[in-house]
């Protein structure tokens, strides 16, 4: 076969492979899992059903996050957000773009600000990062319930179908920091700080609701938020102790400089001490032997 006409063969392949499977951004990795987690992009990927520590695993556009009955996956993106997703859940990571600035690099294609993500099964935690400080409008989580918008940073949703106990199905959300909104074809529901909503379905109108419902209690979530503070608190120690031990570093320093001194001011005062001694006349005084010590006997 004419080597031209293969290489064109060759390369007509690659490039129906890349059309097949694009290539997709690189915009986070995952920094914990327990149980079964999976990556689907396009295809299945299973993750260590254990995750701790590095070497972590990398998240691309276009991921599908899915969680077995009783595993947890946390991601960190390359904006800072970071998502807590409970058991049995589908999250997509649809888009996270960022142009480059003076301190940090460009994030996916870097051209516009975009975070959106898809909500097909189960919930998260997130606390939102850098493109959602920049621009809240560019930050949106479609889910079949409603669509989820910031004003704020801090909250946890769950999407319910006929899996969440005797909750009736449709989407729950709990806002601890901030603020954010549900919106649908029913209507635009505000959320501010410790308060509740809930929207049944695309079409019905998202309400308030006036107390935390049990669908949202999840002890591997608040878990996984334990050890964030905790990891956060530990920084804050490092510092702190760096700082006390310069002071104490410091300190010891002072305290030397004063006992040297001190001792300098005693030797003084026994040089006078001894003078005056020797020339008073009513003091006797006894030398026994040049290189010791004065002693000074009263009359």
């Amino acid at each position: 076969m004419d080597p031209k006409k293969l290489s064109l063969k060759v390369l007509s392949l690659l490039v129906a492979i890349m059309i097949a499977f694009p290539a997709w951004a690189v915009v986070g990795r995952v920094i914990y899992t327990l149980g079964i987690v999976t990556v689907e992009n396009p295809v299945t990927s299973p993750l260590p059903q254990e995750i701790t520590g590095g070497p972590f695993t990398t998240v691309n556009e276009g991921d599908v996050i899915v969680t077995g009955p009783k595993a947890y996956a946390q991601l960190k993106l390359a904006d800072g957000t970071k998502i807590a997703i409970r058991p049995d859940s589908r999250f997509v990571i649809d888009a996270l773009e960022a142009p480059a600035t003076a301190s940090h690099p460009a994030i996916g294609a870097g051209v516009n600000l975009r975070s959106t993500f898809s909500l097909e099964k189960g919930g998260f935690r997130t606390i939102t990062g850098r493109i959602a400080s920049s621009d809240p409008s560019a930050y949106l989580i479609r889910t079949p319930s409603a669509v989820i918008g910031i004003r704020g940073t801090n909250y946890v949703a769950r999407l319910c179908a006929g899996d969440c106990g005797k909750s009736e199905d449709g989407l729950y959300i709990g806002v601890s920091d901030g603020g954010i909104y549900m919106s649908n074809t029913g209507g635009e529901l505000d959320l501010a700080k410790n308060q509740y909503g809930y929207a049944a379905n695309f079409n019905t109108a998202p309400i308030r609701l006036i107390a935390p419902p049990a669908s949202l209690q999840d002890e591997g979530l608040l878990l996984l938020e334990e050890e964030e503070e905790s990891e956060d608190e530990e920084g804050d120690s490092d510092t702190s102790s760096e700082a006390a031990d310069e002071a104490s570093d410091e300190e010891a320093s002072d305290e030397s400089t004063e006992s040297m001194a001190e001792e300098r001011a005693g030797d003084v005062s026994s040089d006078v001490a001894a003078t005056t001694s020797e020339t008073t006349t009513d003091t006797t005084v006894t030398i026994d032997e040049p290189d010791q010590e004065v002693t000074a006997v009263g009359s």
